[in-house]
């Protein structure tokens, strides 16, 4: 997947860089889910710091013996529990759109990449192409012809 902070930072850049792929741009649909997600995560937190508040001043209620502060305290984390479920749920639909937005997405070429509409565009600095040999040899050839497989003696210890 590619680097969202890098689309963050220049949004034309990765569009003219999808652009020489013959991609759609797409910077601004990344853009907006991930700051619903940025958004979604910040709520989510936000509601997590509440509940623990809330949490840690229900055991000080308890020790001073306010029942019903700490009924109001409960009732509060409570609803903070259902309202954190909400958000997580959000950021998880918006990580998943994000993500999905990113998956099909081609590797983007380098500048220095010429312009072309199929291979045939390419400039071949330099080739590498594989040796060839003969045919392969067996493992056992291998083990012989390195001095660490010996059947015969093999055979005559064996007595097969």
């Amino acid at each position: 997947m590619h680097d969202i902070n890098a689309i963050r930072a220049n949004p034309e850049t990765f569009d003219a860089a999808l652009a020489k792929r013959g991609v759609a741009a797409r910077a601004d649909d990344i853009l907006r889910h991930d700051a619903i997600w940025r958004e979604a995560v910040a709520k989510a937190q936000v509601l997590q710091t509440q509940r623990n508040e809330a949490s840690k001043q229900i055991g000080q209620a308890k020790s001073k013996g306010d029942a019903a502060r700490v009924q109001a305290l409960m009732d509060e984390v409570s609803g903070l529990k259902d309202t954190l479920q909400l958000a997580e749920d959000k950021q998880g639909g918006a990580q998943a759109a994000l993500e999905e937005l990113q998956v099909g997405l081609p590797n983007l070429p380098l500048d220095d990449v010429p312009d072309g509409n199929d291979e045939t565009g390419n400039v071949e600095l330099r080739g590498v192409a594989p040796k060839k040999t003969n045919a392969a040899a067996q493992h056992f050839e291998i083990g012989e012809a390195l001095g660490q497989m010996d059947f015969e003696t093999a055979a005559l210890m064996s007595g097969a």
